[in-house]
């Protein structure tokens, strides 16, 4: 078996005066991962009491790692996160939260001979790691809008590297179905290679995101 890419990706970068920083969570397997539906949700404010933690980072079905912050100013929600927050990216960026990927494929007789890739078997995990945050009493309504708003954008960002990863998990699969078993391993490197490019792309053109 070969993974073919295991990074902590998806680092958001947010700005405070000089200070610029990212975002990353535990491993779930997903056997059939391309027949997944991404179900995204952040909790709202405007109806019902405050939740626990307002603006939580959610997707289901998937395996999610929180570190819990505290703080009742942006400075020190800022400062939590640069301390707690992963180390994310090809730039081993200080994050806020991040995606960690391992995509994988094996099959029969791959290194030693009689192979079969009509047995080939292809998978990744996929976690997620983002901030938790419970508000203090008396925290003012403005902070708690603007994290929750500042968690939409961190979400829809972690969101598009998981796109990209199911993308690369279906390219991968029907690359080694139509090749042969003297080139399946260099298609399934190529394959490698444009997911890393396409997922580092992705980190570079994110505008930072000011935060509150």
């Amino acid at each position: 078996m070969k993974n073919i890419a295991t990074f902590l990706l998806g680092f958001l970068p947010f700005t405070m005066a000089c200070l610029v920083l990212g975002n990353t969570p535990k491993i779930s397997f997903t056997e059939s991962p391309s027949q997944e539906k991404i179900s995204t949700s952040i909790v709202p404010t405007k109806n019902g009491p405050l939740p626990e933690y307002p603006g939580l980072i959610v997707f289901q079905n998937i395996k999610m790692e929180y570190y819990d912050i505290q703080g009742s100013t942006a400075d020190d929600l800022l400062n939590e996160m640069y301390d707690k927050g992963p180390i994310a990216g090809f730039e081993n960026y200080q994050s806020v939260a991040a995606v960690e990927y391992d995509l994988w494929y094996t099959w029969p007789g791959k290194s030693l001979g009689g192979c079969d890739l009509n047995k080939a078997e292809i998978g990744y995990y996929l976690k997620v790691i983002a901030p938790r945050w419970s508000p203090p009493p008396n925290v003012s309504a403005e902070l708690i809008e603007s994290w929750i708003n500042y968690m939409k954008k961190v979400q829809a960002h972690e969101e598009e590297h998981i796109k990209i990863l199911r993308k690369y998990h279906a390219i991968l699969d029907e690359t080694i179905a139509s090749s042969t078993c003297l080139a399946a391993s260099d298609a399934a490197d190529k394959v490698e290679q444009n997911l890393i490019r396409e997922e580092a792309k992705l980190d570079q053109e994110t505008e930072p995101i000011i935060f509150p």
